[in-house]
């Protein structure tokens, strides 16, 4: 439906940037099952003014705007949900699953329901539903994807081959529009550089804060650590993000 650039070339690959500590204080990574059936993972984070963030991981062979539209789908059904360690409390959990540990080889994990409209990984749907006073999955699409930049939560998606990151957009009225402000690079030992540029006003440097809490999500729903450098002289300066798996 709509076209995503793929910036890359046969020995480069680009993306996108760091984390910013204003998204720290409620966080969260969730799933749910697109229309095929594939399980979609989704990290979240608040800030304490409220700000949501949310990135969506999907491999590049998906329609970003028809997995969101999934999402919508599945939060007014009440069927996002997470995992927890098995065995720990949790009342509606079914499913079982496993996820991989360089120590035990594998961690048994159950499927919990993310349930409760407070729950960040339902609440910015959960409020849209509430404000239009019904639950149309399309009407809440539709209020949901032409929200103001400034009132809506980025709803940005990483586009991934063999679970490497090879583009990004942001979901708006108008599809899935390019992220250009960020340069990713693929690196050795699965190191991915993410360089972002310097802002030029207040603007710029608000939505650098929510790209950069998108890359931050994206780290932690992948496990990797983080170190940022920057290079560049004061006219030309850029953050380097230099992300990596932590086991």
């Amino acid at each position: 439906m709509f076209n995503i650039k793929v910036l890359f070339t046969s020995v480069v690959l680009y993306l996108f940037v760091y984390a910013t500590p204003a998204f720290s204080n409620n966080k969260q990574v969730f799933y749910f099952e697109d229309r095929y059936g594939g399980e979609i993972q989704v990290s979240a984070s608040e800030s304490s003014s409220g700000e949501i963030n949310y990135t969506f991981i999907i491999t590049d062979d998906l329609d970003p705007v028809d997995v969101f539209y999934d999402y919508v789908v599945s939060t007014l059904h009440t069927q996002n949900y997470t995992y927890v360690q098995y065995g720990a409390p949790c009342p509606s959990c079914n499913v079982a699953h496993s996820v991989p540990n360089n120590q035990t080889n594998a961690i048994p994990l159950v499927r919990e329901v993310a349930s409760g409209r407070k729950n960040i990984a339902n609440k910015f749907i959960e409020g849209i539903a509430t404000t239009l006073g019904n639950r149309s999955a399309n009407e809440v699409f539709d209020r949901a994807t032409n929200q103001g930049k400034e009132k809506s939560p980025i709803k940005f998606f990483v586009n991934s081959r063999n679970g490497v990151p090879m583009s990004v957009c942001e979901i708006t009225s108008a599809g899935c529009e390019d992220v250009n402000e960020v340069l990713v690079l693929q690196a050795a030992n699965q190191r991915i550089i993410f360089e972002i540029e310097k802002g030029k006003d207040l603007a710029y440097w608000e939505r650098t804060e929510k790209i950069q809490s998108a890359i931050y999500n994206y780290s932690r729903a992948k496990q990797y650590s983080c170190m940022i450098t920057f290079s560049g002289d004061k006219n030309d300066l850029r953050s380097q993000i230099t992300c990596f798996p932590s086991f």
